[in-house]
């Protein structure tokens, strides 16, 4: 399989072609900042939703 064939499945599937590669991009320190400020921001937000959804969920059943 060439390189350009490799790089035209990546793209159709949403992923860099290093994905094939098993390898992880680079990062200069900045992005890696904003990464894991994202990823701490995600993580508050699913502990929020599944607040909700108890919530939700109780009141469904109080009623």
């Amino acid at each position: 399989m060439t390189t350009g064939t490799l790089e035209r499945i990546a793209e159709a599937i949403g992923e860099p072609a290093s994905y094939f590669y098993n390898e992880l991009p680079i990062l200069s320190l900045e992005d890696y900042a904003a990464v894991r400020q994202t990823e701490k921001e995600v993580e508050m937000l699913r502990k929020q939703v599944k607040y909700l959804q108890g919530t939700i969920n109780e009141l469904i059943n109080k009623y």
